[in-house]
């Protein structure tokens, strides 16, 4: 009985080892040397097999273990570089990828050059390269991690899904699962994979919420076109009707305060007016009224000049008053409009 509990117990940790170890299995190949002797590439390659195991993304076999396997299936490794050779050995080696590659010398550059190859389609997934005009032994130290982080990351990217949400107008808060992870435009090349609750908000619009699948290696592109809220609109509205009521009200002020300013100077000269017609009139009274005698010339002259200087306040009456008539006809139209 406690043997059974103790298998059960070990499966389940196996079981549960294994779920969470997402770490990809490779096998690498010793880099093809181009320029460079055999021992050097070697060394080289089983320092890439160290810094792949340092990322922490991969499962990386043993070149000891690999050898052992391939010559269990009497497969010369020696000189196999195309992809249908190395496809072949990583199902014998029984890993889900192939790293392949080349080290090289152009002049005073050393470049590494790799590829990752998919067993079972065969296909090229991920590429990285990594130069450096330097010695060996800085290639060994320096750009062997380089092109190892490189690779990790070309991985990790592919790992992950991208979601790109524009907003029509822009700057719209996005939300996944009601949590706020940015504002529009928003891009994210590097979402994890899932199904999510995406929202966007902006103050004074609708939100709007959509279901939506990132999925690995894909871009989920999304276009919003927001809408303003009743509310908003109402209080748009009203602010638009109270400043067209206020510019009425000032318009009508102004064009009540010119009628009631050029009808007053009217009244003035009307009032100077009437002055001097009451004067011409008495002039004209003296003239007619003359006795046998009198000095009919004068009283003429005197009836003409009060005449004259009544025509004046006269006019510029007229002219004021038709002014502010003109201004009170405005005023009275402003209320229809």
């Amino acid at each position: 009985m406690k043997s059974t509990i103790l298998l059960i117990a070990a499966c389940a940790v196996v079981a549960t080892h294994a779920e969470q170890d997402k770490r990809i299995s490779i096998a690498v190949n010793d880099l093809a040397g181009q320029g460079i002797d055999q021992p050097t590439s070697a060394t080289i390659s089983e320092r890439l097999r160290v810094e792949l195991i340092n990322t922490q993304a991969f499962r990386v076999m043993e070149r000891s273990q690999m050898a052992n396997i391939l010559q269990e299936q009497g497969f010369q490794q020696t000189d196999c570089v195309d992809n249908s050779c190395i496809v072949q050995m990583g199902q014998l080696l029984g890993v889900e990828h192939m790293v392949m590659g080349t080290i090289g010398k152009v002049g005073s550059m050393y470049t590494i050059s790799l590829r990752m190859v998919n067993v079972a389609t065969g296909e090229v997934l991920y590429t990285a390269s990594e130069d450096c005009r330097c010695e060996i032994e800085d290639v060994l130290t320096q750009s062997t991690p380089r092109i190892a982080m490189k690779l990790e990351l070309a991985v990790e990217k592919a790992i992950f899904g991208t979601l790109n949400v524009k907003t029509v107008p822009e700057s719209a808060n996005v939300l996944i699962n009601n949590n706020k992870i940015g504002v529009t435009n928003y891009f994210n090349d590097r979402f994890v994979p899932g199904k999510y609750q995406l929202s966007v908000q902006k103050p004074t619009y609708n939100p709007l919420t959509q279901n939506i699948e990132v999925e690995r290696n894909k871009m989920d592109s999304l276009t919003f076109k927001l809408e303003h809220t009743t509310a908003f609109l109402d209080s748009v509205r009203k602010a638009t009707k109270h400043e067209r009521f206020r510019a009425k009200f000032a318009r009508q002020m102004v064009l009540g305060c010119l009628a009631a300013g050029f009808g007053a100077t009217g009244y003035y000269f009307n009032t100077r007016a009437q002055k001097s017609i009451d004067r011409e009139n008495q002039a004209k009274e003296s003239y007619l009224a003359a006795a046998e005698g009198a000095d009919f010339l004068s009283l003429y002259n005197a009836y003409q000049k009060a005449g004259n200087d009544a025509e004046k306040p006269v006019v510029t009456r007229d002219i004021f008053y038709g002014v502010a008539g003109a201004f009170v006809l405005s005023f009275g139209i402003s209320f229809a409009f």
